[in-house]
């Protein structure tokens, strides 16, 4: 189902839906925790259990679709009473769904009779916030994940937990992993997986200057934002730059395109697809070049956040589009350089708008970007006073996923480097 088709059942549905990655150990993606509420409420939760477990299974599952949200990723679902007793409410998707268990659920005989029919049936489960309280042996038994809030837990008790779970056959999940600092921390006690957005940290390291590819690339950047610029002007631009000329090229010569013809200068190429266009591409183009080594996570998080600003933008305030692409491209772009905000933007010549957007979330620039950072990390009490109607976040994040997946599927055919790990 497309984004396109998919527009009138979130309507119906009025839900807000994100999703929170888990890295691996070398900062692959295994899979996301889908995050979720009704439009309408104030709390992170829907107050009533089972339409809260309805709304993100039906709502990812068979209205939006699973590839959307995903991939082929794994999905990890919060699960009522309910639709662990009653398995007829489950969809249809063993293997790739993974079934979170919250650590208030008892584990009487329902719930593991429950548990177990899910188990043969191909699901995977997960217990959120274990603490291993007392009576919680048979759920350990059946998992697949145990996922330890290390906000929750001193370090001595982590370890404590880490050392009694290592006698079962359980990945482990360090949750609400926040900053690099504690990711480390997390690596070094032991933990298999990762949650949360740590990898949208800069890792701060003493630096003398910008290395010469990030000097580079910073330069092309202030060029391709010269207002001034006309296509002979980009033109000139991106010609600097062989490498980045060749993935252009490849790029409007890819199947997304389908031209009868091939397409083999720069000069056909930014009038065929735009100016704009161009340019946005050739962002994506130079963040990769400085994105070595980093989990393709941010890469992706950066475009479905510059996307998502774009498109709310598009429909709102149409006259600053192109801008809300480039804020919310570079809003990570310190956890891509591994430096300072401030000293990275005086490298740039953006706009004054757009610097101040990303240094201090002034202006409307600065008020979207803030709204769909706040959209995509689940935090939607963030949003109550927004005068964007409820449903198109949901439209503009579904969206924005969408091309984040196609363009993710374009840079592998064109051979586009966005980081070490793969999405």
């Amino acid at each position: 189902m497309t984004i396109t088709d998919s527009r009138n059942d979130s309507d119906a549905l009025d839900i807000y839906i994100a999703r929170q990655p888990i890295h691996d150990q070398s900062l692959g993606v295994i899979g996301y925790e889908l995050l979720y509420r009704h439009a309408n409420t104030e709390h992170a939760r829907i107050d009533d259990e089972d339409l809260a477990s309805s709304a993100v299974i039906l709502g990812s599952f068979m209205h939006i679709g699973i590839d959307t949200l995903v991939g082929s990723a794994l999905a990890f679902v919060n699960l009522s009473r309910r639709f662990i007793v009653d398995a007829s409410l489950l969809p249809f998707f063993e293997g790739q769904v993974v079934l979170e268990i919250r650590e208030d659920l008892e584990p009487d005989d329902q719930i593991l009779t429950g548990l177990r029919r899910l188990k043969d049936l191909g699901h995977k489960v997960s217990l959120d916030d274990f603490a291993a309280r007392p009576g919680r042996q048979p759920l350990l038994e059946l998992a697949d994940y145990v996922k330890l809030d290390v906000l929750k837990q001193d370090p001595a008790r982590l370890r404590e937990l880490l050392a009694m779970l290592r006698s079962h056959d359980v990945g482990v999940v360090a949750k609400n992993v926040e900053t690099q600092e504690l990711h480390e921390r997390c690596q070094a006690l032991g933990f298999d997986y990762f949650q949360g957005f740590f990898y949208c940290r800069p890792k701060m390291v003493a630096q003398h200057g910008l290395p010469p590819n990030q000097a580079v690339v910073l330069r092309l950047i202030q060029q391709l934002e010269d207002p001034d610029s006309d296509v002979r002007d980009l033109e000139r631009v991106l010609a600097q730059e062989v490498t980045m000329t060749y993935k252009l090229l490849r790029y409007v010569n890819s199947a997304a395109f389908a031209r009868r013809r091939e397409i083999d200068s720069l000069r056909d190429a930014i009038t065929l697809i735009g100016i704009d266009r161009i340019r946005n591409w050739a962002y994506l183009i130079l963040m990769g070049q400085v994105a070595h080594g980093k989990p393709s996570a941010l890469i992706v998080t950066c475009m479905i956040r510059a996307r998502m600003c774009e498109l709310l933008a598009e429909r709102f305030q149409p006259d600053i589009r192109h801008q809300m692409f480039v804020v919310g491209l570079f809003s990570l772009i310190d956890a891509l350089m591994d430096s300072d905000m401030p000293t990275l933007l005086d490298n740039l010549g953006l706009s004054l708008p757009i610097k101040l957007a990303l240094l201090e979330g002034e202006g409307i620039l600065g008020e979207l970007l803030r709204q769909v950072v706040e959209y995509e990390q689940g935090r939607w009490e963030g949003l109550a006073d927004s005068q964007i109607p409820r449903d198109e976040y949901l439209r503009a994040y579904l969206e924005a996923l969408q091309w984040s997946n196609e363009t993710m599927g374009i840079v592998s055919e064109t051979g586009i480097r966005t980081g070490a790990s793969e999405y």
